[in-house]
């Protein structure tokens, strides 16, 4: 049975319960997920550095996008344990 048109193979391996998900989907309901078990989410951060410590990791977060001027951007940093 040909399931891709685009391989060239001499066996395979159909597993029936997969298939193609949504991406933004899925990421969706991991954040809700963690979101409902208590964890903090922070939309249009990104890290910018990581300074391990004696029992943590300091993390320094940039909040707004990359593209973002950077009179927008503003840091912030956070101990996590």
């Amino acid at each position: 049975m040909w399931r891709e048109p685009h391989v060239e193979a001499t066996a395979a391996l159909e597993v029936p319960s997969t298939g193609i998900i949504s991406a933004e989907d899925l990421v969706k309901t991991l954040a809700r997920i963690a979101a409902d078990q208590g964890a903090n989410l922070l939309p249009r951060a990104r890290v910018v550095r990581l300074d391990p410590r004696a029992d943590s990791i300091a993390v320094t977060l940039a909040e707004g996008d990359a593209n973002d001027p950077p009179d927008a951007t503003q840091k912030r940093s956070k101990r996590d344990a």
